[in-house]
């Protein structure tokens, strides 16, 4: 392997772990919101604390669908 070839494998490694950094905060972010959400639920019995957490679900899966979207997109171009 030319030694190009090896600068790019490890850069395009150090992008991709940078990438996956930011997926896995944003799910450590989103679980611990509806944690939350769902103790508030548990002392309080506010069904709006439910609620929350239906839209965080569907925000986070929103979110991570169009990541791996980008992710996919971004590696056809570099393949292309």
């Amino acid at each position: 392997m030319p030694a190009g070839a090896a600068l790019f494998s490890q850069r395009r490694a150090d992008v991709v772990d940078e990438h996956m950094l930011i997926v896995r905060l944003l799910l450590f972010l989103a679980i611990g919101t509806i944690v939350v959400a769902a103790l508030f639920y548990f002392f309080k019995r506010d069904r709006r604390y439910l609620r929350f957490i239906v839209q965080v679900v569907k925000f986070t899966v929103a979110l991570l669908v169009g990541t791996m979207l980008f992710y996919a997109f971004e590696r056809l171009v570099l393949l292309a």
